[in-house]
């Protein structure tokens, strides 16, 4: 049976689009209906209760406690992922208004509902109970990968020397070639941060030199208008620094040319 789904908030922000896209050729031939906020979707009784319930966050303290209550009751055996856009990723440090394991950055949410989309579809994974502590979270959400990076060769670029090495390691561990002179790589990997004082200035010329080089470029917060700025300025692909390490690799490997 396809999944019934209830699609909550602001759907017009720019930084749900991936997430809506995703949704939108998932459903279509399920049952997906939207409402502007919880109480729109508790004030109707639309007759059908929703296996997957995706709450779009936009800033902090958006929805009242009360209403975020009666939302888990009205839909207590749901799987439930709360978006959280930009403004509103940090909210798990100060407010623990919904559980845990139930938010994921807008950046990465498309990872989360692929996981949740298989295991209503087709009993694929385990679930990750709403009683989940940030540890289990984290694991849930940091899975080890079976990302190749073999045949491609990588430089990484970041005044960073933690977070350069460390990638640069971890491309190693998948297989990749780390190249130190960034002229010799078939990918670059550049720190964007800061963007308008050194990022933008590195990757534009790196664009000019290299016109065909693939670049992928790393940002703190990349926010929607931002990545569309570095996007439009040179960038293959733009990622959020802090995204699952699965994730990011997969992002690396598509970039990484096919074997002969």
């Amino acid at each position: 049976m396809t999944p019934v789904t209830w699609i909550l908030g602001q759907a017009d922000r720019p930084e749900f689009a991936l997430v809506l896209d995703w949704l939108s050729e998932q459903t279509k031939s399920a049952r997906s209906i939207r409402w502007p906020d919880i109480a729109s979707a508790l004030a109707i009784d639309s007759g059908a209760i929703p296996d997957l319930v995706v709450v779009l966050q936009s800033h902090p303290d958006e929805y009242p406690t009360a209403e975020i209550a009666r939302l888990l009751t009205r839909t207590p055996i749901a799987r439930l992922v709360v978006v959280a856009g930009a403004w509103c990723e940090a909210d798990g440090r100060r407010r623990d208004l919904w559980p845990a394991a139930s938010r994921v950055p807008a950046v990465w949410a498309v990872q989360r509902l692929q996981a949740e989309w298989s295991l209503l579809n087709a009993g694929q994974g385990t679930p990750l109970p709403l009683t989940a502590t940030r540890d289990e979270c984290f694991a849930a959400d940091h899975p080890q990968t079976d990302a190749s990076l073999a045949g491609g060769t990588f430089a990484v670029v970041s005044p960073d020397r933690a977070w350069q090495e460390t990638w640069c390691l971890l491309i190693q561990q998948a297989g990749g070639l780390v190249e130190c002179d960034p002229v010799k790589a078939g990918i670059l990997w550049l720190d964007g941060d800061p963007w308008v004082s050194g990022g933008q200035q590195q990757l534009m010329a790196y664009r000019e030199t290299h016109p065909d080089l693939p670049i992928v470029v790393s940002l703190d917060f990349p926010l929607p208008e931002l990545v569309e700025q570095v996007q439009a300025a040179g960038a293959s692909t733009v990622v959020p620094k802090l995204a699952p390490e699965a994730f990011l690799l997969r992002e690396l490997q598509r970039l990484v040319p096919a074997p002969v």
